[in-house]
């Protein structure tokens, strides 16, 4: 049994339904968590037009109450970490760069300090689809805004991009939630919160596609990486050597009887 983790872009899906307040704190957290440096860490968000001009300004209020209100204060928090070598701090830095020449905008951070392998809680928006930044996996604390009218925009959103390890839902209508669980395929799903299911034993952990292959934790895992052993026993007075040959009519006729009903 072979059974692989790959990560992937796992998207943020903020409908007009939701508790803004719950869906930032929770979203900043699971985001910057580590500098966004978790396979499961939401990559980028996909939040409605209707609630885009609250939640924007409070997702960035809280970056500020949890990690400092400038740069400075930031980058001498104990809480926010740093990128884990120059490589892929050169590559997050090299993404963001490209993502604004391609002419997306930065609604916040930016920053960055090489010597420290720091770079500053980025939110990015008007994105182009075929940048760097919403084609390869992020893994980092830059997280691309993308605004939509209707769901029908996720889904294509969504296909165009590698399937994710984990797709996050922020919604109180159950027809929505039920829409887009239909009409999205992920590894596993939280709704109303994030990286969560990850810590929750008693659910399959795995992804599909470029995401992954097969699950793993508790229940699943223990059957995942066993072997289970067929073992029929059987009596010396078996009904199928009626079966043997030669084949006469009448066995011809046992065979026709035993593959109608079975």
């Amino acid at each position: 049994t072979v059974t692989l983790e790959l990560g992937g872009k796992s998207p943020v899906i903020v409908d007009d339904t939701a508790n803004v307040d719950d869906a930032v704190q929770k979203i900043a957290w699971g985001k910057y968590m580590n500098k966004g440096q978790t396979c499961i860490a939401p990559d980028y968000l996909l939040v409605h037009r209707k609630i885009y001009p609250e939640f924007m300004p409070k997702l960035k209020d809280f970056i500020k109450r949890t990690y400092g209100s400038t740069p400075e204060e930031r980058l001498r928090n104990p809480n926010y970490s740093r990128i884990i070598s120059s490589k892929h701090h050169s590559r997050l830095v090299k993404m963001l760069h490209f993502a604004v020449e391609q002419g997306a905008q930065l609604e916040m951070g930016g920053q960055a300090e090489e010597t420290e392998r720091y770079i500053d809680p980025t939110i990015i928006t008007r994105v182009p689809l075929d940048s760097p930044l919403m084609q390869e996996e992020i893994f980092g604390p830059i997280l691309p805004v993308i605004q939509f009218e209707k769901l029908e925009e996720v889904y294509g959103i969504i296909r165009q991009l590698e399937k994710p390890l984990a797709l996050y839902i922020f919604s109180n209508s159950k027809q929505n939630i039920a829409a887009i669980l239909e009409n999205t395929t992920s590894g596993g799903v939280c709704v109303n919160d994030v990286v969560l299911h990850f810590l929750h034993l008693n659910l399959p952990f795995g992804g599909i596609n470029n995401s992954g292959h097969g699950n793993a934790h508790g229940y699943y895992g223990f059957k995942a990486f066993s072997h289970e052993r067929a073992v029929l026993k059987h009596s010396r007075f078996s009904p199928m050597k009626l079966m043997y040959p030669p084949y006469t009519r009448r066995v011809q006729r046992l065979i026709e009887l035993l593959l109608k009903y079975f």
